[in-house]
């Protein structure tokens, strides 16, 4: 257990590093800190969950020939059309939702990069 958590810290601190560089760059016009924490957490949790409920869903090993096959359809086409959209829903959201908020194109950066950032932070 031990391990797992030292892993799972390991994971998330480049993350936040990252994150912290963008709201950074943001920082003449700040975006409020629950937008900013929902699209990082958006990305780490929900979005992976439904995006490996969808691959198992969209299993290609019943029309491959091989591993290699299979493990190049899931990477190079079911990964991409499963992982993007369930990424895509927090920003869609934010748009439709709290359209005042994005006002400037760094803004649509910088809660794209979060969701991406939470996203890579537990893929």
């Amino acid at each position: 257990m031990a391990a797992f958590l030292l892993i799972a810290a390991l994971a998330f601190v480049p993350m936040l590093f990252y994150a912290l560089f963008l709201w950074w760059l943001d920082r003449y016009e700040k975006e409020p800190l629950r937008f900013i924490l929902a699209a990082f957490l958006w990305g780490a949790v929900p979005a992976v969950i439904f995006s490996l409920i969808a691959q198992l869903v969209l299993d290609v090993s019943a029309f491959s020939q091989s591993e290699l096959e299979t493990g190049l359809l899931e990477a190079g086409l079911i990964a991409p059309l499963t992982e993007e959209p369930f990424k895509a829903l927090m920003l869609l959201f934010l748009v439709l939702r709290y359209r005042h908020e994005i006002d400037t194109p760094l803004d649509g950066i910088l809660y794209g990069g979060l969701v991406g950032f939470g996203f890579a932070s537990t893929e």
